[in-house]
């Protein structure tokens, strides 16, 4: 028995009346798979809506994932017929790939392991499946090459193609695509006892004959694996909670393990969003028909973990229908999605939380087809950091009023915190620019707990810091308090809403230098001093006119 849902339907309003949050460096790319030996490429702005660049070479051919990397600066393609992982400067006015990583068969899917500085891809080499990693460390001696694999899993699982990597970097999920509730679990800790292991999961008993995994994505906890799989008239949600090693049941209450039902057919991507409030959000496309009688649907499912109430919200465009919705691809915070349509080409922007359309951008050629992967670029940092709390300036372990839980944070954040040894980490996103302020200030890594950003005129130590509460104070001189959060998901920014701009809020003159922190509340008790406070890493800003 399955939970099969009927769509809501959001329809369009006025696009003044939304409010974009995504800045202008932010930009979407879209690769194809068609005849040729160039398959071509759009690289689209989301919040004006233009064209930026169109290209395509022997390196773009055949994507089949694709992901930007180094906090956006580059842009990572797979290729299935190219054989080959390949990289571009995602900064250049026209991107061009370039192979990084030649293998012997086929690649499906690439993802980034940020704090390893590793790259992950799915190879199908004669013997069957193997996941690959490979040393992204430009430093290292070994950059670009293979430094292990996971096989087996075809032999597990069948014939697989798309796949997913946990947030952490700790866990890939491998589902099989002819989907009978099989899913490979491969552990990609590198200080795992069972690194490059991998589990399976139970099966379901209550899939359909026929029935194809086209997706997976984990949730933003890393705890649940979220599969697409579809058939010819309905698309199927199944969902595995890593915590309890079971399928999510529901419906529970009755003789069998339930899973979300979706009554629009061939459902091709699933993207899950922010975990809110015990709620699963995820949002998917496909290209069906199916007992709803469209062709092409977009939309979010909702699934409430304490009280397993679901619900589908179909999103609809301005005007006309979606057909065949190839490619999905969700904006870095999580508030749009961009998905691929045809007829002509081009890719729907919509509100994640409301469902209203926010923009269509036509592609050059209106004829295109088979545009599968998409993936949507974060404004690139406009910050430098300083001092960090991973023991490269003053270490947090030393802290004169410390005793247990302190601790070194990772490289480049702040010291650890009662939550995440790895600390607070603070970026910079936008252009900092007193007549163009874009600037946004985000803080992650914290308990959910509130938060201030605050400004300052110098590093404080020269650069190293000085102890303060359970971390390091690193921004100083001329103080002024930004703003207040309370984070959700260990995660916040300034600004939000209605908030003045950093440059306004901050009263910030042309070509001056600012540096910003963000102080937490950290009240566990027994965790390192007595305070109850920590913060995280400072950032450096430079301002323009």
């Amino acid at each position: 028995m399955n939970r099969q849902l009927a769509s809501t339907l959001i329809l369009s309003c006025s696009l003044s009346t939304l409010a974009l949050a995504q800045g202008s460096s932010e930009a979407i790319f879209v690769g194809t798979s068609v005849s040729g030996s160039t398959d071509p490429y759009y690289l689209l702005n989301p919040t004006t809506g233009a064209v930026l660049a169109t290209g395509g070479n022997t390196s773009s051919n055949n994507v089949t994932g694709v992901t930007y990397t180094r906090g956006g600066r580059e842009l990572v393609l797979s290729s299935s017929l190219g054989n080959q992982v390949t990289k571009a400067d995602a900064l250049a006015s026209t991107p061009t790939p370039n192979v990084l990583t030649p293998f012997p068969a086929a690649t499906y899917g690439v993802a980034e392991d940020a704090l390893r500085g590793r790259l992950w891809t799915l190879v199908q080499v004669p013997s069957g499946t193997e996941l690959c990693v490979i040393d992204y460390n430009p430093s290292s001696a070994g950059y670009g090459v293979v430094i292990g694999s996971a096989g087996g899993i075809s032999a597990s699982v069948g014939l697989t193609e798309q796949w997913a990597l946990s947030p952490d970097g700790n866990c890939a999920a491998i589902p099989g695509v002819s989907f009978s509730g099989q899913v490979a679990l491969v552990d990609t800790n590198p200080t795992s006892a069972t690194y490059l292991q991998h589990t399976v999961t139970s099966p379901l008993f209550n899939i359909p004959s026929s029935t194809f995994a086209f997706d997976v994505s984990f949730d933003s906890t890393g705890r649940f694996v979220v599969v697409c799989a579809s058939n010819a008239t309905d698309t199927l949600f199944p969902i595995w909670d890593r915590q309890t090693n079971t399928w999510v049941d529901t419906l529970p209450g009755t003789s069998a393990i339930n899973h979300i039902d979706v009554p629009h057919a061939v459902g091709k991507k699933v993207r899950c969003l922010p975990t809110l409030g015990g709620e699963l959000r995820f949002v998917a496309c496909g290209v069906g028909s199916g007992s709803s009688g469209v062709n092409g649907w977009t939309g979010r499912i909702n699934y409430n973990l304490s009280t397993s109430a679901v619900s589908f919200t179909r999103f609809l465009p301005t005007s006309g229908v979606l057909t065949l919705c190839d490619g999905l691809s969700v904006s870095p915070d999580g508030s749009q999605l961009a998905v691929t349509a045809r007829t002509p080409a081009r890719v729907e922007l919509f509100d994640t939380v409301t469902g209203v359309p926010v923009r269509t951008i036509n592609l050059p050629n209106s004829a295109q087809t088979n545009m599968y992967h998409t993936a949507w670029r974060d404004a690139v940092e406009s910050g430098t950091g300083f001092c960090f709390g991973d023991g490269s300036s003053l270490s947090c372990l030393a802290n004169p009023g410390g005793g247990v839980g302190c601790g070194d944070g990772a490289p480049g954040h702040g010291c650890a915190n009662s939550v995440n040894p790895n600390g607070a980490l603070l970026e910079a996103y936008g252009t900092p620019s007193v007549a163009l302020d874009s600037l946004q200030l985000r803080g992650s890594g914290m308990p959910n707990s509130s938060s201030l950003y605050f400004q300052g005129t110098t590093q404080l130590g020269g650069g190293i810091g000085a102890y303060f509460g359970d971390g390091l104070r690193c921004a100083g001189g001329a103080v002024i308090r930004l703003g207040t959060k309370v984070n959700a998901i260990g995660a916040s920014q300034y600004p939000t809403g209605a908030d003045l701009p950093v440059s306004v809020r901050g009263a910030v003159p042309p070509g001056s230098v600012r540096t910003y922190q963000v102080w937490y509340r950290n009240a566990a008790s027994g965790f390192c001093t007595s305070s109850t406070f920590n913060l995280s890493n400072g950032v450096s800003v430079t301002w323009y006119p």
